[in-house]
């Protein structure tokens, strides 16, 4: 946790937890607010990939932590919606908290309609993602989302290659305080390797 540093300011204290817009890690990336990222996986070669909903470091251990939302790739979903492309993946609802040091890398993580050139141009562009449905697992359903003209409903997203804001609408994502944080793969412990493992620390 030490060789990754915060960048900037705290823009907010809560409950023992300072509050941060991005982090440095220790290959010199930038993990911004509205990343996409890969994290480190158990299988060699494998991966998962979220969006970074916050940062923050807890007041007295300094561990440096990440709220993430979970996006699904093809082989994590029931099978019943086959991907139009090898880096198409599935948004969700499914957040965790995971320490900053599973990161592996960023990814642009774009919708669909957002990409102006072809998927396969976009796809060769290092860990370049698109998404255009939404996968809730309980159910096991796959949702459209939809990107309407910048003046309609649209929620905020970040992209990982461009701290700027990108307008994007999701007509069936409503964000609600009772998101579940249960992990997808729970195990008894957390293990750095596997981000797949809700961190339980401090009430997290």
């Amino acid at each position: 946790h030490r060789e990754i540093l915060w960048v900037g300011d705290v823009i907010r204290e809560e409950k023992g937890r300072r509050f941060f817009a991005a982090a440095r890690l220790k290959d010199g990336c930038v993990v911004h607010v509205g990343s996409g990222v890969k994290l480190k996986a158990e299988s060699r070669g494998a991966f998962y990939l979220a969006y970074v909903d916050e940062l923050f470091e807890d007041e007295d251990g300094g561990l440096k932590v990440m709220k993430n939302r979970w996006f699904y790739l093809p082989r994590e979903t029931n099978g019943k919606r086959k991907p139009t492309h090898e880096r198409e993946v599935f948004l969700s609802d499914q957040t965790d908290f995971n320490f900053l040091t599973t990161v592996d890398a960023v990814a642009n993580i774009t919708h669909k309609r957002l990409i102006a050139s072809s998927l396969d141009d976009y796809a060769a562009q290092g860990d370049n993602f698109f998404y255009s449905y939404k996968y809730i697992e309980p159910a096991g359903l796959f949702v459209p989302v939809r990107a309407p003209p910048l003046n309609g409903p649209h929620s905020t997203l970040l992209s990982t290659l461009n701290p700027r804001p990108v307008t994007v609408g999701f007509a069936s994502l409503t964000r609600s305080p009772k998101l579940s944080t249960q992990a997808r793969n729970p195990k008894p412990e957390f293990s750095t390797s596997d981000p797949r493992v809700r961190l339980l620390r401090n009430g997290w």
